[in-house]
């Protein structure tokens, strides 16, 4: 696992637009790369939740033509909040820095392992949050195996 470095960007913690419809919720913010020995790189990226896949979440780094997504669990991402989680590909923690730092206490790092890279990153917990809220809004936690009739009133449709 990568050492976090003590560099923070502002814009990390303040960047951040949610757009929510019927059947997903996407967060676009701003998430810092970490590199051992080299400069804090901000890149954008997205958090995105949709109620036909409801235990995942997918994190889209650089959404362009050439995004890379990661897919884990919503609940993941939900401790990860609170406490270090994870094991094997995807590992959340709370950020800790030696000093006490308000700031930097509104981070939370997320390290992406494949079978040849591992990638740091540090994303706004307040925004982290305020996405899964609004995926809880949508699709409550003990829900998500509903059968299609459950699904059907979530949407507001019903079944005639």
């Amino acid at each position: 696992m990568q050492q976090e470095s003590d560099t923070r960007g502002d814009c990390v913690r303040s960047c951040g637009h949610i757009v929510k419809t019927r059947v997903s919720v996407t967060c676009a913010l701003r998430v810092e790369l970490v590199m051992e020995d080299l400069p804090v790189i901000l890149l954008s990226a997205a958090l995105h939740y949709s109620i036909t896949d409801p235990f995942a979440v997918q994190l889209i780094l650089a959404p362009t033509e050439t995004a890379v997504e990661w897919t884990f669990a919503r609940d993941l991402l939900q401790a990860g909040i609170q406490q270090p989680s994870g094991i094997g590909d995807v590992e959340i923690w709370p950020a800790r820095f030696p000093e006490e730092d308000t700031a930097a206490s509104d981070l939370i790092c997320i390290n992406l392992k494949s079978s040849d890279d591992e990638t740091l990153l540090r994303v706004s917990k307040a925004m982290t949050r305020t996405f899964l809220q609004q995926t809880y809004s949508m699709m409550p936690s003990g829900v998500e195996q509903s059968d299609i009739d459950s699904l059907c009133l979530i949407l507001g449709e019903g079944l005639s």
